[in-house]
């Protein structure tokens, strides 16, 4: 069910659109907040997505980015899991791009609007699946909170001065207190997507695959990060508030409510899981709020904030 243009593709010279105005099987109309630009560009071959970045300043860390999907792909051994190809790279007009295969499966929001029950364990079964591949070749092991400190640090910096950063005040202060009483953490250290929420996970119609995409360099390499931005999702909503597109609210929440059982009762006897989910789930809130444009989000991140805090 792939798109695959065979061989090292050449930069493509087909006919180019933004990825909000198709309307193609797999289209996720659904918003980001990276310094990227995505497109899907019809070639002579099949179709592609192509994505770049929109400033110089931002190629290192997309070609990180890309290098990472190369890696995971090169890696990874489960047959349900598609990460797409990367069929070429380079810099065009003092940009980094990268070109790779198209998937036709469907996005989160379209597939959960009408799955059926077993799509849903199915779906379920296979996202535990993929962070139990990793945690099995993930050492548990003592972790400074170092990189964790520096992340909220950097938040803090990027927020000073802004006009919500009164809003986040007391929630940075109360992760600097909660690192400071804890200099080390243990929790397995090892390889993950990086950001393993809905926006970047692909169905099949047949609930019989996922395809991941969008892998993102951490702060932390963990498989609790994934468990982390899953929880975003499942907790918290976060791909509804990222599309345009009518969601029935009451379905996806049973939806998302039903997943983040299954992954409590997988993980909520396991000492490095409860002791660490929360705090890197606010930390994965607070990095949100930089890239927030609307009063609507700030107040959305604040009260999920809020909410893991009184837990």
């Amino acid at each position: 069910m792939l798109a695959t243009p065979g061989g090292e593709a050449t930069r493509p010279t087909g006919r180019s659109f933004a990825l909000q105005h198709v309307a193609l099987p797999c289209e996720a109309p659904i918003r980001g907040h990276s310094g990227c630009h995505v497109a899907i560009e019809e070639t002579d071959d099949g179709v592609v997505v192509v994505k770049s970045a929109v400033d110089p300043a931002y190629n290192e860390r997309l070609r990180r980015q890309v290098a990472k999907q190369m890696n995971a792909r090169a890696l990874n051994t489960l047959r349900f899991v598609r990460i797409p190809c990367i069929l070429s790279e380079g810099v065009v007009d003092g940009c980094y791009r990268a070109t790779m295969e198209y998937v036709y499966f469907d996005n989160a929001i379209r597939y959960f609007s009408s799955a059926s029950q077993r799509g849903v364990r199915a779906v379920t079964d296979m996202l535990i699946a993929y962070v139990d591949d990793h945690v099995r070749s993930s050492p548990v092991a003592l972790q400074s909170v170092l990189p964790l400190q520096q992340k909220v640090q950097d938040v803090a910096t990027e927020l000073s001065g802004g006009e919500f950063y009164g809003l986040y005040r007391p929630h940075l202060r109360a992760l600097e207190d909660d690192l400071e009483r804890r200099p080390v953490i243990e929790l397995p250290v090892g390889a993950g997507h990086g950001d393993l929420t809905f926006s970047n996970i692909m169905i099949a119609s047949d609930c019989e695959a996922l395809a991941l995409i969008d892998f993102l360099d951490s702060y932390l390499e963990s498989p609790v990060i994934d468990l982390a931005k899953l929880r975003q999702d499942t907790r918290f909503y976060w791909t509804v508030l990222m599309t345009d597109t009518a969601v029935d609210r009451v379905r996806y929440v049973q939806v998302m409510r039903c997943i983040d059982c299954a992954i409590e009762s997988t993980y909520g006897d396991v000492s490095w899981y409860t002791d660490n989910i929360d705090l890197i789930l606010r930390i994965n809130m607070l990095r949100i709020a930089p890239y927030a444009r609307s009063d609507g989000m700030h107040g959305f991140i604040a009260d999920s904030l809020a909410t893991i805090e009184r837990s």
